[in-house]
């Protein structure tokens, strides 16, 4: 147990998992370009292939989630909560609640990291938002997955063109459900900190107090 506290689970599988993915990928592509089959290779009894593919795929698989990780914030985030009506529907509601409090709009943000207790904020972020990052991460992982995986099935594996078709659909199908997921667990997030920002604003002296 200790193990698992001190790496962080929820944080490792949010990240490592769709690391995983986009190494599979990557793999996958090597294989492609290849012209000999890595795959067979490896499941074929090259000991040397199997054990060099499977540790470079788990050497890459958290330097890779970082890298996805970073994209999902740039890239992600930023443009879903920018171009959503939903986003910016909470945005304006959490602006006026803040400005009948006498506070500005841009003071969210600074009360959310700095008068929020750290506690009760670190706490939500593990109950919630890594399964959010788990789900935005694991979007981004996907979208080169069902690119490459329908090609690397018809041209490695040589399966059926409607085969690789069908994979290629089923992907896409996973694909958008998790985009959907993303979208909804960001909202929910979205929600909890005002939650967390509006609860410290409006608690009791006492109980500040008590906080501090």
């Amino acid at each position: 147990m200790k193990l698992l506290s001190v790496l962080n689970l929820p944080k490792v599988i949010g990240n490592s998992v769709p690391g995983l993915l986009f190494a599979v990928t990557l793999y996958m592509m090597v294989d492609i370009a290849s012209g000999r089959s890595l795959t067979a290779e490896a499941f074929g009894g090259n000991i040397e292939v199997a054990a060099a593919s499977a540790a470079s795929l788990l050497g890459l698989s958290t330097m890779l989630g970082i890298f996805i990780d970073a994209i999902g914030h740039a890239f992600f985030e930023e443009p879903v909560k920018s171009h959503l009506p939903s986003f910016k529907q909470l945005e304006h509601e959490r602006d006026a609640r803040l400005r009948a409090l006498g506070r500005s709009p841009d003071d969210f943000h600074p009360i959310y990291r700095v008068q929020v207790d750290k506690e009760l904020r670190d706490g939500q972020i593990e109950a919630q938002y890594r399964f959010t990052e788990f789900t935005i991460n694991g979007t981004l992982a996907l979208v080169p997955l069902t690119v490459v995986f329908p090609l690397y099935a018809l041209e490695v594996l040589e399966v059926a063109l409607w085969t690789s078709f069908g994979i290629a659909v089923g992907l896409a199908t996973f694909t958008a459900m998790m985009f959907w997921a993303a979208v909804e667990n960001m909202t929910d997030w979205e929600k909890v900190r005002a939650d967390l920002v509006f609860g410290t604003l409006n608690a009791p002296p006492a109980a500040a107090e008590e906080e501090e």
